[in-house]
C-alpha cells in the first residue's frame, strides 16, 4: 500500500513542476492515450521477459533473479508481480497505477521536450 501512496505523491509532484502547469486538452489526450498503450503492451512485455504462463523462462538471468530473490527474501515481490502479470495480465488496481504513471511521465515528458520549442519559435 506505501508504494501506491510514493507513486500518487510522485504523479502530483510531476503535475505540479513548472513544466506541467497549463494542461491543455492535447496533453490530456497524450497522457490518456500513452496510459493506455502501456497498460495495454505490460502483459506482452512480461511474457517476451520471460515471465509467462509456463513459469519463470529458462534463460540464466531470469533464473538467478528468481532464485536471489527467494534466497534473500528481497525482490520476491517484483519477481511474483512480473510472473502474475505474465500470465494473466494486470489487475483492476495495477492497471490504475499503471495507467496514471505512463500517462504522467508521458504528458510531463512531452511538456518538458517539446513545449519550450513552440515558445522559441514565436519569440
Amino acid at each position: 500500500m506505501a508504494t501506491s501512496r510514493m507513486i500518487v505523491m510522485f504523479c502530483g509532484l510531476l503535475l505540479t513542476a513548472n513544466t506541467a502547469t497549463a494542461l491543455t486538452w492535447s496533453d490530456v489526450a497524450l497522457g490518456i492515450a500513452g496510459g493506455t498503450v502501456v497498460v495495454v503492451a505490460a502483459p506482452y512485455a512480461a511474457a517476451a521477459a520471460g515471465f509467462g504462463a509456463a513459469g519463470v523462462g529458462t534463460s540464466a538471468f531470469r533464473t538467478k533473479l528468481m532464485s536471489v530473490a527467494w534466497t534473500t527474501g528481497m525482490g520476491t515481490y517484483v519477481v511474483s508481480t512480473l510472473q502474475a502479470v505474465g500470465a494473466g495480465g494486470l489487475t483492476l488496481a495495477q492497471s490504475a497505477v499503471v495507467a496514471g504513471v505512463a500517462g504522467t511521465v508521458t504528458t510531463a515528458t512531452k511538456k518538458a521536450f517539446f513545449d519550450g520549442e513552440q515558445e522559441d519559435k514565436c519569440g
